[in-house]
């Protein structure tokens, strides 16, 4: 019976996986040096707001989460290191929400080092912005000692501080859009949650850096991911509740 049982919830699960759509992934592994980098990361040249870049983020080839690479960059003024990339329009929907992550590293003092996931009404760096989320830490509001999440358009509540204090090394953020909120993690523990509008909403465009001065402080960013899921709490209540029917039968 437990032998059946396991073989029907490893069935299940893999087929959650492969349900799941990869929109973007990129461990920043595979470039041989910036140029190959930049060519598919450009500079984010048009910004809404005040977020335009000259140049891009800069491959480091010696610190990597997963591998051995990722991308930083200190701003030292306005205009400096921030990156795109486009990804085929997608709605977050009740049954297949959206999950945008990444890895987080922060060195020095400052603030305004984040990526965004934002939803513009054409390809980037045309069309108008829709909505916007920025994770990682910002200048405001106070106190400056936790992760920071930003939910712009739909009724979000801007920037706001997170629940989950900053710390040393790698962290993962990821949000999960739905069509009417966006959940907000640090490590997988629940951060700050904030309402929003998405119905209809077409997620197109990964921005990383914040383009913005950070007064000192270096951001690394590594194994960037966006990607449609089936809704997880719906497949861990009926792999549980499958689990525990079982076990009452036995």
């Amino acid at each position: 019976m437990r032998k059946s049982l396991v073989i029907l919830l490893g069935l299940a699960f893999a087929s959650a996986s492969q349900a799941t759509t990869v929109l973007l992934f990129d461990d920043f592994d595979g470039y041989a040096d910036q140029a190959a980098y930049a060519a598919a990361w450009p500079a984010a040249t048009v910004g809404w707001p005040l977020s335009a870049s000259t140049q891009p983020m800069l491959l480091d080839t010696a610190k990597g989460y997963s591998g051995t690479q990722s991308v930083h960059g200190v701003c030292t003024a306005n205009g400096e290191f921030k990156s795109y990339r486009n990804f085929a329009p997608t709605e977050a929907t009740a049954d297949q929400p959206i999950a945008f992550s990444f890895m987080f590293e922060l060195e020095g003092a400052g603030n305004r080092s984040y990526a965004e996931i934002r939803a513009f009404d054409d390809t980037y760096p045309a069309g108008g912005l829709q909505r916007l989320l920025a994770l990682g830490v910002n200048n405001a509001p106070e106190p400056l000692t936790q992760y920071s999440f930003r939910t712009y358009g739909g009724g979000g509540d801007a920037w706001q501080q997170g629940t989950v204090a900053r710390q040393e090394g790698w962290v993962e953020l990821k949000a999960m859009i739905y069509p009417d909120k966006v959940d907000y993690f640090v490590d997988d523990v629940l951060a700050h949650s904030s309402p929003q509008d998405n119905v209809g909403i077409q997620w197109n465009n990964v921005m990383l850096g914040s383009g913005i001065t950070s007064a000192g402080l270096d951001a690394w960013y590594d194994d960037v991911s966006v990607v449609q899921i089936p809704e997880p709490a719906t497949l861990a209540f009926l792999a549980l509740g499958g689990l525990f029917l079982v076990r009452r039968r036995v």
